[in-house]
């Protein structure tokens, strides 16, 4: 099969999601159900032992036992980049979203040249972003290791802070299954191997024409954590029209409130946390999110570019933000897993006056 013809039925099961999924996927406020009131802990080894070139099972239970969870799914991150996990798919690099039903056979498959150590991070996340249980344990990978990981059990709520805001991605999961679900065969299973469903979720994220919007909650930054909800921003993918091709681009609608009259700096940038962090022993509010996002790379010459500058936030009179955004190089793909920040004048280095994470 050539190339054109690949990418043409590439692009019409693509085209097939836009008839089943709705045009625009809202992150409800989480009311707690009955079932969502019951202790979930985590169980799992403080210390995995791996070697490289080699398969190591990753021991993770999930209880207590006859616990119901539904629309849920385990989340593990921290990952070196060049492993894999036996199930599941690679949201980002270093993080995977793994079905429930596949955590008790879940394995680390390790490359021959990985070596070192990793924390990784195991929850278990509603659909809705709500966190159900929080876990650490160290991934050690030394050559010709065969030591046997120790389970120990982790109790969420002792350990997992509240989660104010939806999570954006978990909407984008749930449409991505939605788009496998409904592009499948009819009684035929999905056969997609790793790597391909991983690939598929990647175009399914820079995709001009994918029909998903999700909403951001936006809130002020604090000394301590974050600050009250002033609205929120949708964010989604288009197409514009540059020297006659059509190419991807970022579609961004605020619905803020209760800032000053002003254009603001308005960008992305590299981390999805909006919380305060230390610099020079003291808390400056927003630093969590990192810094802009910056694209850089080698071609003839080295280059950089601030890939995460947005055009600038518009407030009105009367004291609101809704003028519709167009970020020309970005697709979903680029804002998954970062924040989005306002600054608090025109300028981008001003102090970070408001954040929303893409989590």
């Amino acid at each position: 099969m050539g190339d054109f013809e690949r990418q043409r039925r590439g692009r019409l099961r693509l085209l097939a999601v836009s008839t089943t999924l709705a045009l625009t996927v809202v992150c409800a406020v989480f009311v707690p159900s009955a079932s969502a009131q019951q202790r979930v802990s985590i169980t799992v080894a403080p210390v995995i032992h791996a070697a490289p070139d080699d398969t190591t099972e990753l021991p993770v239970q999930i209880g207590p036992q006859g616990v119901v969870l539904r629309n849920s799914y385990v989340r593990v991150r921290g990952l070196p980049p060049s492993t894999a996990l036996s199930d599941g798919y690679a949201v980002t690099a270093g993080s995977w979203s793994v079905p429930l039903l596949a955590v008790g056979n879940l394995a680390i498959s390790v490359p021959a040249d990985a070596e070192g150590e990793a924390e990784l991070a195991i929850d278990v996340v509603n659909v809705d972003g709500t966190v159900r249980a929080h876990a650490k344990t160290m991934l050690v990978i030394v050559p010709g290791s065969t030591e046997q990981s120790q389970l120990r059990g982790v109790e969420s709520a002792s350990i997992v802070a509240p989660d104010l805001d939806p999570s954006p991605l978990a909407a984008i999961q749930r449409g991505f299954e939605a788009f496998l679900a409904n592009t499948a065969r009819p009684g035929t299973p999905n056969t997609l191997t790793l790597d391909q469903k991983a690939e598929t979720f990647r175009q399914f994220l820079t995709w001009g024409q994918n029909p998903l919007q999700v909403d951001v909650n936006v809130r002020l930054t604090a000394m301590r954590g974050v600050g009250g909800l002033i609205g929120t921003v949708t964010v989604g993918n288009t197409e514009i029209v540059v020297a006659g091709r059509r190419e991807s681009a970022l579609l961004i609608k605020p619905n803020l409130r209760g800032l000053r009259p002003g254009s603001y700096a308005f960008d992305i940038h590299e981390n999805a946390n909006c919380e305060s962090a230390l610099k020079d022993g003291e808390h400056v509010p927003g630093l969590g999110a990192g810094q802009h996002l910056w694209l850089s790379g080698a071609g003839g010459s080295v280059f950089s570019s601030h890939l995460g500058s947005l055009p600038h936030l518009e407030v009105g009179a009367d004291g609101t933000a809704s003028k519709p955004l167009i970020a020309p190089r970005l697709t979903l793909a680029d804002v998954a897993n970062r924040s989005i920040k306002i600054h608090a004048s025109a300028n981008d280095n001003a102090d970070r006056l408001a954040c929303g994470r893409l989590n």
